[in-house]
């Protein structure tokens, strides 16, 4: 998906550190995902040209990589900047691809390959004996979609509904399997790109209509105003929208299920934006079991990253990782240092730059990670406050029109607002999905449970809510929560302004501050918990202060788990200058004092 600027430039992530490896860490056993997008072209010696550099990636230690390759002239010139090889092009792409592909596997790379879901050129498709009308996308005039945003020339979009377009795309992935590669990255996502939601061909309008016989009654027309914009407080909206992610996600499953059938391990990645309600829809029906997202919607070393980072973790597989999509996102270079310590606290990877002084922040970060893997790998969050997000609020509640195509900036995300709340007061927190069923014995593993102004809820979830209120749980409503209008205890209530003002000082309420950890000064501070068996590592980081004062001592006092004594206690981190560190257990509780803390700290506290 390559809604912002074009990205070409991006090599590997992450640090070096000043102080010793922490006892028992190290290469080891246990290796963290280094991912590097290199979608450059490098010249060989004999002056061909390849896809990537098999050399950068060694430089960089990577341990994924993906890459973009296109068919070159003899300059080394690209002859089309985007779109779907047919399968002749693709053939010679691939064989000239094959040196560097055996270079990158012997250096220990998994190789992820390309493919673009939306694009292509009429020429080129045509010149292999594929119809233009059996992959094109139609607007609602009778006009095929196309754009001119990547190649001056032009290139036209196809549908994901039709099954030429599909059989293309699965023919794709099982060329990049047997070529040897480890997984495909599909680009360019399909409904970011006109005509979006609203493909008007035979195949859509003839499937629309049987669907929405189905569902709503009788066939209706498919919804959308003039320009096509979706009322999503219309039933038929709300259906349509549902019908086109469900597309989606019907057309990467059924890619997977083909190649899976004989490259089981194969990947399918498709690189997307995690903040939007296509990616909420689509990943809480299997559709990215290995995430990947834009962050062009976030004022990065300011926004919050980790809301991203929850949401992935508590539904996929993979950690979520992050492709950067301009350099201007990262000026000043103190914004870089920000966002790979959220990698690092929230359990993902940046797919990292490589020049000037964001470079030099990498070749900091990614020592850093080498030296401490046994400190960042496998751990899993121990927060003790949930956050709530539901697709159906978020889409039908919190949105209020959308499209014609895919957008950032399109409705309201009360589940990250929320989460940029406790953030602000130091609270770890989960994210729990509603739309795959709330149970009472679920939410007992959070003492706190957070609900963002939810709108829509199921009689059975909305029981679970209470009972868990009634049996000990604090339920936190931040605005409202349809069908709760009890007064009790254990349900508190704090205004809608606490979501929509960045700027509140309002905290939790004091009976609900029974939390695990405690910073002082709080400014600018946000903190994880993360566990793996007798280990927990304590992140802490430095949000939108880019000229913090490293004299400034940070109080910390930190709960320690019940029956656990404190063996060890380090801290560490990939500035130049190491942090000063003194802690002691006191009444259950490890108190401690860092001085020297610039962007981001990692407390690696061994249990007994």
């Amino acid at each position: 998906m390559r809604i912002g600027s074009y990205v070409t430039f991006f090599a590997l992530t992450l640090a070096i550190d000043a102080l010793s490896p922490i006892a028992g860490a190290g290469e080891g056993a246990i290796a963290l995902e280094r991912p590097v997008l290199d979608w450059a072209h490098w010249q060989r010696p004999d002056g061909t040209w390849a896809c990537w550099s098999p050399d950068a990636l060694a430089k960089h230690h990577a341990t994924m990589a993906s890459v973009c390759y296109r068919p070159l002239d003899e300059n080394g010139k690209r002859i089309t900047a985007v779109g779907l090889m047919p399968p002749k092009v693709m053939a010679e792409v691939l064989a000239n691809a094959k040196p560097e592909l055996e270079r990158s596997h012997e250096l220990g790379v998994r190789m992820i390959g390309y493919c673009d879901a939306v694009m292509f050129s009429r020429e080129i498709l045509e010149a292999e004996g594929i119809a233009f009308d059996e992959v094109a996308a139609y607007h609602a005039d009778g006009k095929p979609a196309g754009n001119t945003y990547y190649d001056p020339r032009g290139v036209n979009c196809g549908c994901i509904k039709k099954p030429r377009w599909l059989e293309l795309q699965k023919l794709v992935a099982r060329m990049t399997a047997e070529a040897g590669f480890d997984g495909l990255m599909f680009d360019a996502y399909p409904l970011a790109f006109q005509p979006g939601y609203q493909c008007h061909c035979a195949v859509c309008k003839k499937e629309w209509k049987t669907y929405s016989a189905a569902i709503l009654g009788e066939a209706v027309p498919q919804p959308g105003d003039d320009k096509g914009v979706l009322d999503l407080s219309k039933r038929a909206d709300q259906e349509y929208l549902k019908w086109r992610l469900q597309s989606y996600v019907d057309f990467v499953k059924a890619i997977e299920a083909d190649v899976h059938a004989e490259y089981p391990d194969f990947k399918i990645v498709m690189n997307h934006n995690a903040d939007t309600l296509d990616f909420g829809y689509q990943a809480i029906h299997g559709t990215f079991r290995h995430p990947s997202s834009e962050i062009n919607h976030m004022k990065v070393g300011e926004d919050s990253s980790i809301y991203m980072y929850r949401f992935c973790e508590a539904l996929m597989e993979d950690p979520c990782l992050i492709v950067i999509n301009s350099g201007t996102q990262i000026e000043p270079a103190v914004r870089y240092r920000v966002l790979m310590a959220e990698a690092l606290a929230g359990g993902g990877a940046i797919y990292a730059a490589d020049y000037g002084e964001p470079g030099e922040i990498t070749r900091r970060y990614h020592p850093f990670m080498m030296k401490h893997a046994e400190w960042l790998a496998g751990f899993k969050s121990m927060a003790k406050t949930a956050v709530l997000y539901s697709w159906e609020d978020h889409a039908f509640a919190q949105t209020e029109r959308y499209g014609p195509a895919f957008g950032l900036g399109q409705g309201k995300n009360y589940y990250r607002k929320a989460g940029e709340f406790l953030e602000r007061q130091q609270i770890p927190y989960d994210c729990v999905v509603v739309d795959k069923g709330l149970s009472t014995k679920a939410l007992r593993a959070y003492r706190h449970v957070i609900v963002p102004n939810i709108q829509r809820i199921s009689d059975t979830d909305l029981a679970a809510l209470k009972a868990y209120a009634a049996n000990g749980g604090r339920l936190v409503i931040l605005g409202s929560l349809a069908g709760c209008d009890e007064d009790h205890a254990n349900i508190h209530r704090l205004p809608i302004a606490t979501l929509e003002d960045p700027s509140s000082k309002v905290r939790l309420p004091r009976e609900c501050e029974a939390f695990d950890i405690e910073v002082a000064p709080s400014d600018n501070i946000v903190t994880t918990l993360r566990r793996k068996e007798d280990r927990v590592a304590l992140h802490l980081l430095r949000r939108g202060d880019f000229d913090p004062d490293p004299s400034q001592s940070i109080q910390l006092r930190l709960r320690l788990p019940e029956s656990a004594r404190l063996a060890s206690a380090v801290a560490v981190s990939p500035q130049a200058e190491p942090v000063k560190f003194d802690w002691r257990v006191e009444d259950g509780e490890l108190r401690a004092t860092l001085k020297g803390m610039e962007i981001y700290a990692l407390l690696a506290l061994e249990l007994k």
